[in-house]
């Protein structure tokens, strides 16, 4: 089975920054109190790597739960699946 991490963040049009037609919509206490949060800019490319940002609970996630070996500080060959509520419709839809 492969290893999948599913995250939860803002629903977003583009994922390219805050503009006047794409605002992040839910993800939480912190876009909800400042209108932004880290991840405007998810799936972002920078060479081979496509970066996202997901606030874990405590800001730790554990990988060992997605295939680290015990005591690791990182996992590898992860499939990062990212979920956003749908403003007005609601329920959770894959946005990356």
């Amino acid at each position: 089975m492969p290893n999948l991490l599913i995250c939860r963040g803002a629903w977003m049009k583009f994922y390219r920054g805050v503009t006047s037609v794409d605002v992040p919509r839910g993800g939480g206490s912190f876009v909800n109190k400042h209108g932004f949060g880290a991840e405007v800019f998810n799936f972002a490319e920078y060479g081979n790597v496509r970066y996202g940002f997901v606030q874990g609970q405590l800001s730790r996630i554990n990988v060992e739960r997605i295939g680290a070996s015990l005591g690791a500080a990182t996992a590898e060959d992860v499939t990062v699946v990212w979920v956003a509520t749908r403003p007005k419709i609601g329920g959770q839809y894959v946005v990356g």
